[in-house]
């Protein structure tokens, strides 16, 4: 994995926000696609398939397992690891919904 450039504390992201932003944007927070038919909010895949999950807290808390690997990046570091395609507007959109809730 890639190595991100050192950043100061004050730069890090809340882990669990950071999830509920890309839930909200991936799957309008659970209510489109595998939000609704998996409870993934996040659209999580592992060997190619959907994660399905018993809850949407299970979800929630993957997904943070998952953006823990990647601190202390910034959520376009993230972006270029974790998207292929529209990767802008996944970071616009990831970013309008971190800082919704400030």
């Amino acid at each position: 994995m890639e190595k991100a450039p050192a950043r100061s504390e004050t730069d890090w992201y809340d882990p669990y926000k950071l999830a509920q932003a890309i839930a909200s944007h991936e799957t309008g927070w659970f209510t489109t696609g595998v939000g609704v038919t998996h409870n993934n909010g996040c659209g999580i895949r592992r060997n190619g398939d959907w994660m399905r999950y018993e809850s949407k807290e299970a979800s929630l808390e993957d997904c943070v397992s998952v953006v823990e690997k990647y601190r202390p990046w910034t959520i376009s570091q993230i972006a270029q690891r974790w998207t292929t395609t529209e990767r802008e507007f996944w970071i616009n959109n990831v970013t309008y919904f971190y800082n919704l809730n400030n």
